[in-house]
């Protein structure tokens, strides 16, 4: 069932002082239908809380993960680098669709963001400049959960994007980096049919929450260039290759790789697989 909820105030943006945890004043929640990897598409669910002059996009299902994985954790005393298999495999199986992509707007600075993503063992950080948009605003209307909404296209790291964003919400921020018009988006398309947004929930949020990271793994910081490249092309390694980045400096010279189906399969035979981010490039 999908529920929509009335701000009760509206969203006042100011200086950002880096560093400092801000209350969030709006939660909004998007249901994101993507294309994941080679034509199969789940449905996750993200948040975005905004506070006075910062707002975080992120995965709920990421969030709750993090803590269920530090919780087991604390109670039989491991190093989550040890976490048996099959307690693995039960947090897959209660946290599905979880994505570790966050996005934090003016961090560490005002026109800034900071950008978190996780790959094999490592929490890959890098900020860069807030994109510009240069958004095309059509002469389009229509009606989404109660609100009038306006049509806007525009492309953002290769990507090209059709918004709806209503203007008595005066947010201007959106899911993933989709910012900077006079409403909060309702509904994003992307025109290759990767990925489609819709905001199914705001609300105010609970008072303790605030606008914050959820990073669990050994950081290496990055620039977005470099991250884009290292990400991309792990689609184009050998099985050698890939497991080697996954156990980062572990010695694979004499395993065995098999195949789902317990086949022994060739080292050296490319992965043929493609993953879709919401930057292309």
């Amino acid at each position: 069932m999908r529920y929509f909820w009335s701000l009760i105030a509206f969203l006042t943006v100011n200086a950002c002082l880096a560093g400092e945890q801000e209350p969030v004043r709006y939660r909004i929640t998007y249901d994101c239908d993507m294309n994941f990897c080679d034509n199969r598409r789940k449905v996750t669910r993200f948040n975005l809380d905004v506070g006075d002059s910062t707002a975080v996009f992120y995965s709920i299902a990421y969030r709750g993960w993090c803590a269920a994985e530090d919780s087991i954790c604390k109670t039989d005393h491991i190093d989550k680098k040890f976490m048996p298999y099959d307690k693995l495999m039960a947090l897959g199986d209660r946290f599905q669709y979880s994505d570790p992509l966050q996005v934090m707007y003016n961090v560490p600075q005002r026109g800034r963001y900071m950008y978190s993503n996780h790959l094999f063992q490592w929490e890959f950080v890098y900020d860069e400049a807030l994109p510009t948009i240069g958004w095309h605003i059509a002469d389009s209307c229509k009606v989404i959960n109660g609100y009038v909404c306006h049509n806007a296209t525009g492309e953002l790291y290769g990507r090209h994007w059709s918004v709806w964003y209503a203007e008595d919400v005066p947010i201007i921020y959106g899911p993933y980096l989709l910012w900077g018009l006079p409403g909060l988006v309702m509904e994003a398309v992307e025109a290759e049919g990767h990925f489609t947004i819709n905001a199914v929930g705001i609300e105010n949020a609970p008072a303790e929450a605030t606008v914050d990271w959820c990073i669990t793994n050994e950081i290496r910081h990055c620039t977005r260039k470099k991250f884009v490249a290292f990400r991309n092309g792990l689609d184009n390694m050998t099985r050698s290759e890939y497991i080697s980045c996954a156990m980062g400096d572990g010695d694979i010279s004499k395993m065995k790789i098999y195949d789902s189906k317990g086949k022994e399969v060739d080292p050296g035979e490319r992965i043929d697989s493609k993953h879709y981010y919401f930057d292309k490039e």
